[in-house]
């Protein structure tokens, strides 16, 4: 790790919201990035989750000189952990700068908290559940994203696949599993469906309007993947 990163953990709303605001400040400039809702954002990772009466949860940030420069959440899911037979600690939430440094550190930081926990497997991109966002864009980068996809830079993934080859704390098998493109083109048709039906209903227009940005057929052109690998005791 490098000398000057310093890996934090998230401690009181001041700290929760650095957390939130950074991937709108890192990918300010980027025209094809939608930033989520901040009250979304703080009702997922705070108390007023359900999910987290069946998760552990720590958020990190990592810091440069006292700036903010990545984040990242390990997640334990013990509910699909007991249904899976497995002892899995997920990351999520993983933004940082383009720098390797950041990301092994903050990587690191959640196989440290995962084997803490009992835990022999990390896997992410992942949220809570299956119903939040996961995974990570890995062609199509001039899509735009829309409400049900994460932004993630190009440079991202293959800073992650080097940091998991380069961590002493990771097995050597690494599998980045592609996400099937049936459940991103149902979601599209069932957005259509949708927009579709309240345009003849009493609802506005604009609202109508609203609906294909969930998921709009940009996002057919995006592949997705998720990484999965196993920790060393």
């Amino acid at each position: 790790m490098s000398s000057n990163i310093e890996i934090r953990k998230v401690n009181g709303r001041c700290d929760l919201n650095k957390f939130i605001a950074f991937p709108n400040k890192l990918f300010k400039d980027v025209p094809t990035y939608l930033p989520p809702l901040n009250r979304d954002e703080r009702a997922l990772l705070t108390d007023k989750n359900p999910s987290l009466e069946h998760c552990d949860l720590q958020l990190y940030l990592a810091l440069r000189d006292g700036k903010v420069v990545g984040r990242v959440a390990a997640i334990i899911n013990h509910t699909v952990n007991e249904h899976w037979n497995k002892k899995a600690v997920r990351f999520g939430w993983f933004d940082f700068i383009e720098d390797f440094d950041v990301c092994k550190a903050l990587f690191d930081k959640v196989v440290e908290f995962g084997k803490a926990k009992g835990m022999n497997e990390i896997e992410g991109p992942f949220g809570f559940t299956d119903m939040d966002k996961e995974c990570w864009v890995i062609e199509g980068f001039d899509a735009r994203q829309n409400l049900s996809t994460l932004y993630k830079p190009e440079y991202l993934s293959s800073s992650l696949n080097v940091s998991t080859a380069k961590s002493n704390a990771v097995g050597n098998s690494i599998r980045c599993q592609p996400v099937s493109r049936f459940l991103i083109k149902l979601l599209a048709s069932m957005s259509l469906f949708f927009r579709n039906i309240i345009s003849r209903c009493c609802v506005s227009r604009s609202a109508a309007r609203f609906i294909p940005m969930l998921v709009n057929s940009s996002t057919l052109s995006m592949s997705h993947s998720k990484i999965s690998t196993t920790l060393y005791q």
